[in-house]
């Protein structure tokens, strides 16, 4: 006699539950202003570019997921405002970040 609590249950791949890892980020764009920082972030986040973009005040949020042999990293991306009067903000925003991108202008000795 089959007990009542008894149920059928398909053990095919699509039927059984994936664990994923994820990882978390913080990634900040340092850079003086102009050199483009923004456009950087904009195309890596959004596939997206634009020949003008206005002044990052302070700094700017992005996040963007990559998954690395099978682990999920989301990447909060921080483009930080490049002009002398946020320098002062700037250790805000690198502060436990794993990485910095070093952005500079080709053309331009003095963004070196």
């Amino acid at each position: 006699m089959k007990s009542s609590n008894t149920q059928n249950f398909d053990y095919r791949p699509e039927n059984t539950i994936h664990t994923q890892t994820v990882v978390e980020a913080k990634i900040v764009l340092l850079g003086d202003s102009g050199v483009g920082k923004s456009s950087i972030a904009q195309r890596y986040c959004n596939d997206a570019f634009s020949d003008n973009y206005d002044v990052t005040i302070g700094g700017a949020y992005m996040q963007q997921k990559v998954n690395v042999d099978g682990t999920i990293v989301k990447m909060h991306i921080w483009d930080t405002g490049g002009s002398d009067r946020f320098r002062s903000l700037v250790s805000m925003y690198y502060r436990d970040a794993i990485a910095a991108v070093i952005c500079y202008d080709l053309t331009n000795d003095r963004t070196f």
